[in-house]
């Protein structure tokens, strides 16, 4: 009996590891489709990413995702999540590369300032996109010319010109074009504009996450 009951615990054993083995798989299968999905819309070469940590600094809006190094994830890479009846949009900047894992700057930290260019009336102007966490998870646009109508509702993406801004943080990586927000509020002074952007997507509510390796010309 003993015996018996030995061998049927093993075997209980062994279908609970299959069964997690296919929950995995299937969960798996879910993020590839969507990857696909995302790579068929947009000119990106992808690489998927669990968000493995998050910053416990409320002062720092970090994320860390299990892919490094090894996994051809650079310092500067634009990272990209999705959410249900979003685009995939941009959630952050890959920060600091170990050989498995690589802390992303989320796009909502204080500390985050992206080259970023708002669709207004078919006219494009290239804007500082800047984090506002502190005011929920909010973006802001900054330096745009009084001249360019800017109203609730416009979209704002990635301008691609990040690196001439000579930061201190490598951003050559980030591509243009990669989908930020959209516009809430407008606020002007002097000759500039400057508005509240939503983000298409919370960057505080991505469990997984898309580095974007290249983009085709």
């Amino acid at each position: 009996l003993r015996a018996q009951v030995a061998e049927l615990e093993r075997q209980n054993e062994e279908l609970h590891r299959q069964l997690l083995r296919r929950e995995q798989a299937e969960v798996e299968n879910v993020f590839l489709r969507q990857q696909l999905a995302i790579e068929q819309a947009n000119p990106w070469t992808l690489l998927g990413a669990e968000v493995a940590v998050r910053s416990p600094d409320a002062g720092r809006r970090v994320i860390t995702i299990a892919r490094g190094e090894r996994d051809g994830v650079r310092p500067g890479m634009a990272v990209v999540g999705q959410a249900p009846g979003s685009p995939a949009a941009l959630v952050g900047i890959v920060e600091r590369v170990g050989p498995r894992a690589a802390e992303v700057l989320l796009i909502t930290d204080i500390g985050s300032q992206i080259s970023g260019r708002v669709i207004a009336d078919g006219r494009a102007e290239v804007g500082l996109v800047q984090g506002q966490w502190q005011r929920g998870s909010r973006l802001r646009l900054e330096q745009i010319s009084r001249a360019t109508p800017i109203r609730a509702g416009d979209p704002v993406v990635t301008a691609g010109l990040t690196a001439a801004l000579d930061l201190p943080f490598d951003l050559a990586a980030v591509p243009p074009d990669v989908p930020i927000g959209s516009v809430e509020s407008v606020t002007t002074a002097e000759q500039y504009q400057s508005a509240e952007l939503r983000p298409f997507v919370d960057p505080d509510q991505v469990g997984y996450v898309w580095v974007i390796l290249s983009q085709d010309d």
